[in-house]
């Protein structure tokens, strides 16, 4: 049986408008997701890469977001591109931070609160919300030409609804 699939691709070169590709991505849930909790945890998810995409893509080079159903009733979001070899050193070194980490709600909350403490803006959490969502991770690194990764990087998620679609 085919699970629910939505895909967003993020056009190259030009401005993107968040607003629209949020209400893309939000009517695209409404399909995959039957549960508000669970979309909405999706949606916080892909939103976080979505704005990983844009800020620290290649904007010459495509992207694309893929959210769809599990066959074990959960979800998983990803998304592919191309970076600079700065970008892509600096995503897997916080991919391999975060994937040593045991508590990923206790991290997020001390983080956020060493941020407040010292008044630094609360930016740089993107990842961290995504791992706190999710209980998987995958991040893989493809060589490509001119100093640049293909990017793919996943994370799964459970169904925490109790109507699955």
């Amino acid at each position: 049986m085919t699970q629910p699939l939505f895909e967003l691709l993020i056009p190259a070169k030009g401005r993107v408008m968040d607003e629209d590709f949020y209400v893309s991505i939000e009517t695209g849930l409404r399909q995959i997701a039957r549960n508000p909790v669970d979309r909405k945890r999706l949606l916080v998810v892909a939103m976080e890469m979505f704005q990983n995409l844009v800020r620290h893509g290649l904007h010459n080079r495509i992207s694309l977001l893929r959210i769809r159903k599990t066959r074990d009733s959960g979800y998983r979001i990803s998304s592919l591109n191309f970076a600079n070899e700065e970008s892509s050193r600096c995503l897997s070194g916080k991919h391999a931070k975060l994937s040593g980490v045991d508590d990923h709600r206790k991290n997020f909350r001390d983080k956020l609160l060493r941020k407040l403490q010292i008044k630094e803006p609360a930016g740089n959490l993107g990842l961290d919300i995504c791992f706190r969502n999710s209980r998987e991770s995958k991040l893989r690194l493809i060589p490509s030409d001119n100093n640049q990764n293909l990017i793919f990087l996943s994370f799964s998620l459970e169904n925490h609804g109790k109507s699955a679609a």
